[in-house]
């Protein structure tokens, strides 16, 4: 795949990030079954994907993002109402079929308009740090933003145990865990798009620190291992979102 593909991917890549977890709200999310919700959130993918590309003379990408998008999310959510147990699973799966309908759409507008590809209006007008800006941007908010409902959604089944085990609820800050989540995956990101990966094994063991006087009796085994579990998952996604960050600028050339 040549520069022309991978800057106008990157840029539907950044308008889907905008979209779906910036520009779409809570409830957006609950009543996304009503078409004139589900309507409205592909639309705004559209218009965003449209104005982050810059290729004007391109009018087939609106209407092409709105439909992948709205049929989609319409899929998910029929899924939903039969695996709601598997909800992670099913975010992980409706992510990547929304990669690979950008992809399909990328190939299409390469083909039909092979000269204008090769136009995008913001590399004219701010040269070619414009893609990797996007890289870098679309990067911190998937890993910070989306993230956080990642975790938010695999850590639920542990967490139910764990209320369960102690018999009242958990004591401390609310939303604690999860900001302190945020933070642990943007300090990855930005350590791994640094290139100080090594730099992650202190910040692992500075919380290893922290953490140990609170689950060092035998009792609270249960709060230990889902601060283990959620540690670790919370370093894989920055870890991966910030390589996969890294491959696409290398492909910039």
């Amino acid at each position: 795949m040549k520069a022309p593909y991978i800057e106008i991917l990157v840029c539907l890549l950044f308008a889907h990030i905008i979209g779906d977890f910036l520009l779409q709200t809570s409830a957006d999310v609950r009543n996304k079954h009503r078409i004139s919700v589900l309507s409205k959130h592909a639309a705004i993918a559209g218009v965003v994907s449209y104005a982050v590309c810059g290729l004007w003379k391109m009018w087939p990408i609106p209407l092409a993002v709105f439909l992948g998008h709205f049929l989609v999310d319409y899929a998910k959510v029929r899924l939903r109402r039969k695996f709601r147990e598997q909800e992670p699973c099913l975010f992980l799966v409706d992510q990547a079929v929304h990669l690979l309908t950008l992809l399909m759409i990328t190939y299409g507008l390469v083909i039909l308009y092979p000269s204008s590809a090769r136009n995008i209006w913001w590399i004219n007008a701010f040269g070619p740090w414009y893609p990797r800006i996007l890289i870098f941007m679309g990067g911190f908010i998937l890993t910070v933003r989306a993230g956080a409902m990642v975790m938010e959604m695999a850590v639920r089944p542990f967490l139910v145990q764990l209320k369960e085990g102690a018999g009242s609820p958990q004591k401390g800050l609310q939303n604690g865990g999860r900001f302190i989540g945020q933070l642990e995956r943007a300090m990855i990101f930005l350590f791994v798009m640094a290139g100080h990966p090594s730099v992650i094994g202190f910040l692992i063991a500075a919380k290893s620190i922290l953490r140990f006087g609170d689950v060092r009796d035998r009792e609270n085994r249960m709060e230990a291992e889902y601060i283990i579990i959620g540690t670790l998952m919370s370093f894989l996604l920055g870890l991966l979102v910030a390589y996969g960050a890294r491959l696409l600028m290398s492909m910039l050339g």
